[in-house]
Formats: C-alpha cells, sequence, structure tokens
C-alpha cells in the first residue's frame, strides 16, 4: 500500500493475504458484493493498473486494517487438527476405555456405548476424525480434505473458533459434547434417529431444493 496513491484492488488482495482469511469474510466485514469483489480484484484498467475502489469510506477501513490488523473483527480460525488435537488431549480410546475397566475389575455392559462407559470411568471418549466431521455438519469425506488443508467453509470456521476459545476458557473438552448435543437435535428433527450410525446428513441438493420451494 502506497499512501500516495488511493487504495485499489491489489490492496484488496494483500490484505486478504495479511489476515490469512477467507475472501468472503473480508467481502462481508468491508460491505462488498462478490461481483465487485471480483471487478477490483482481477480488473484491469486500460493502463493495466488496479481499479480503485470507488467508496471512501471501504478504503478508510481497508487503510486502518492494513495499517493495524488487530483492528480487523474477523477471526481466524484455527487449523482442524489444532482443534482435534486439543479436544482429545483430556480423552481416552476405546483401548484405554476396556484397559481401566479390567484394571478396576468392571464388567463391561454390552448395553452400553464405549462413550457411555467411559462416562462411568470418570472419562471422555476419543473423538475420532469422522465423528468431528458429522458432529460439525458434514460428511466423512471433509473431515479428511480440511486434514490435508483443505479450508473449510465459513460456518465450519465459526464452529472451530467457538470450539476452540471455550476450550481454552474452560480448561477441558466439555464444549465439544455441547456441540454434539446440537447436532443431534437437528439430526433428529431431519428424522436421523442415529447420526453416527448412519455415517452422513443426507442434505438435500441446493439444486432439488429449489425446485421443490413453491414459486
Amino acid at each position: 500500500m502506497s499512501n500516495a496513491s488511493p487504495i485499489s484492488g491489489n490492496d484488496l488482495s494483500t490484505l486478504l493475504y495479511l489476515l490469512g482469511v477467507p475472501a468472503v469474510d473480508l467481502q462481508r466485514i468491508l460491505g462488498l458484493t462478490g461481483p465487485d469483489w471480483g471487478m477490483y480484484v482481477r480488473g484491469k484498467l486500460e493502463d493495466g493498473s488496479s481499479p480503485i475502489l470507488s467508496e471512501p469510506a471501504i478504503s478508510i477501513l481497508v487503510r486502518l486494517y492494513m495499517q493495524n490488523l488487530d483492528a480487523c473483527p474477523i477471526k481466524q480460525a484455527p487449523h482442524v487438527v489444532e482443534v482435534l488435537e486439543k479436544i482429545n488431549s483430556d480423552r481416552i480410546t476405546k483401548k484405554e476405555v476396556r484397559d481401566l475397566e479390567a484394571e478396576r475389575g468392571i464388567k463391561p455392559d454390552p448395553s452400553l456405548s464405549y462413550a457411555e462407559r467411559a462416562k462411568q470411568l470418570g472419562c471422555r471418549l476419543f473423538v475420532t476424525t469422522v465423528k468431528f466431521t458429522l458432529v460439525l455438519g458434514r460428511e466423512n469425506s471433509a473431515g479428511n480434505r480440511w486434514l490435508r488443508g483443505a479450508v473449510p467453509p465459513p460456518a465450519i470456521r465459526n464452529l472451530l473458533i467457538y470450539i476452540n476459545e471455550k476450550i481454552d476458557s474452560d480448561g477441558d473438552s466439555r464444549v465439544f459434547e455441547e456441540i454434539e448435543k446440537i447436532a443431534l437435535e437437528e439430526a433428529e428433527a431431519r428424522g436421523i434417529k442415529d447420526l453416527e450410525a448412519t455415517g452422513s446428513w443426507g442434505a438435500l441438493p441446493k439444486n432439488k431444493l429449489r425446485e421443490l420451494i413453491v414459486k
């Protein structure tokens, strides 16, 4: 950014890089539509220069954020790996459940799930990537893509931010059960009786949903 030049699309690209957030989040904060963003960021004038932002207020806001990144209200979502590791930092695996039961002379109750058995032991059960993904409202394959570096959509990023902050403030991972309870409520409302066993939300494709909406 040059103090001698008006804010342009190149500056928007630079700010996006510095913040390390998805473009859609920055568009929302600045009040830019998707087409306007594309015009500024990808467009070129006849002389090859980047288009100048037409709204002075947005330009002022961009200058503020570029001079002070902390002033931008967008929170950068933690990586899925980081959040999953925090969740599992105070949890035990199924094998550890069996080992603890044997150590304490407890005969496993076949009617109880491993999560319930872990709770009886005063513990929480280890959360797999598959379960984590389902509880956040996505299919199994999405979790693997996130672990490989794919950027989750806005709703997932905001859930990650909430879970991460709650773990830090609470000092434990019980927030996961809070989110899981909400997810199970939504699943049941959609007619899914056992989300984990089903392994899928069976979401209705948007194009099919549009066909069902009465015009």
